[in-house]
């Protein structure tokens, strides 16, 4: 059924015409940039990625930033309309200033993210959406808000459709989800509710055993699907690479006539936090998505140099263990996940969670 439904939404992505406009983290909002007339893409890096950046950043700056980078210099961005930075972590400052040094052509926006989400921070981040769609084009006024709340009807549909067909209550691989994700996020429209209409979702590949929580920041394909062989279901991807971007704790209304960018700044900062947030909604959610879906324990991933990641675990631990909840943290390089080490600290974590349950 997995695989019917990848095909579906390739040939919905075949006849996608649209100039690309690329992003890195999730809490960019993908309508704005559907609405000024670009196809949304979530730049992430290419596995042969790496070398054109380590003059322009330095080797202890995130292996995430330094790949992303590297993957726009090297190419991949030929055919890009506009690239929206946000500016989320030090790292992808770094980038966006390395961007306007490398003298690329593609211009560059840098969006700011309030880390609270109270109503001053609301309103900042509104008025930063607004001025972000007028770089991107979208004409100012009551047309350029129709157009942007048509955009915010249709991610809306399609995002429920999303959490029907690849929530965390079906029986779904990660890797599967994920690839879904892509595919529909980037190519959003009105038929796309129809193509994932079926709630019979899973597939047979995925693992009947035991199953785990992933999060951190980012976590690389690599790491689920490492996890996967050893016959463990990742019951819960809560990533930015995974489920993460789909769980909201409230929709945005889809009426017309309020201000849109106020609209979306709510939605986006009510959104499940990343660990660049505050530190008790974090643990609050990510607790509550463990209790909920009764995991048998936590994979934390950590990238290389990651500040957040190093500020959010201990406390995570410790909350975790609290419960007898078995959890882990690896830390690794982002193209580069799949390593011997990595597998046997999984292996391990793994029996020793195995064991714990008996």
């Amino acid at each position: 059924m997995v695989v019917n439904i990848l095909e579906k939404l390739a040939a919905v992505a075949a006849g996608d015409n649209r100039p690309r406009a690329a992003y890195f983290c999730t809490y960019t909002p993908v309508e704005i940039l559907a609405a000024a007339g670009f196809c949304p893409v979530r730049l992430e890096p290419r596995l042969e990625a790496g070398g054109d950046a380590m003059g322009l950043l330095s080797a202890n700056v995130c292996s995430f930033v330094r790949a992303c980078l590297a993957t726009g210099l090297e190419g991949n961005a030929a055919d890009l309309g506009a690239l929206v930075v946000a500016a989320s972590c030090t790292g992808m400052m770094h980038l966006y200033s390395a961007w306007l040094e490398s003298g690329g052509a593609v211009p560059a926006y840098l969006l700011d993210v309030p880390r609270k989400t109270g109503e001053s921070a609301t309103a900042f981040f509104a008025a930063r959406l607004r001025l972000l769609a007028r770089e991107l084009g979208l004409p100012a006024g009551s047309q350029g808000e129709d157009v942007l709340w048509k955009a915010i009807s249709t991610y809306n549909r399609v995002r429920r459709a999303l959490r029907n067909f690849v929530g965390p209550s079906v029986n779904m691989a990660a890797r599967e989800r994920r690839a879904l994700l892509r595919l529909a996020l980037r190519h959003a429209d009105d038929r796309l509710p129809d193509v994932l209409r079926p709630k019979s979702g899973g597939s047979c590949s995925t693992p009947a055993g035991p199953s785990v929580l992933v999060t951190g920041c980012m976590v690389p394909d690599a790491v689920v699907s490492l996890v996967e062989e050893f016959g463990v279901r990742v019951a819960v991807d809560e990533s930015c690479s995974g489920l993460r971007p789909l769980l909201f704790s409230g929709e945005t209304v889809d009426s017309w006539g309020d201000d849109p960018f106020l609209a979306l700044a709510r939605r986006y900062l009510s959104r499940a936090p990343c660990p660049r947030m505050s530190l008790e909604s974090r643990l609050a959610e990510v607790l509550s998505l463990a209790t909920r879906y009764r995991v048998d324990g936590v994979i934390y991933f950590a990238m290389k140099f990651c500040d957040f990641a190093m500020h959010e675990f201990p406390p995570l631990r410790n909350v975790f263990e609290a419960r007898r909840i078995p959890v882990i943290m690896l830390e690794g390089e982002y193209l580069q996940a799949a390593t011997g080490q990595l597998r046997t600290r999984i292996e391990a974590f793994l029996e020793a969670m195995s064991t714990q349950g008996e």
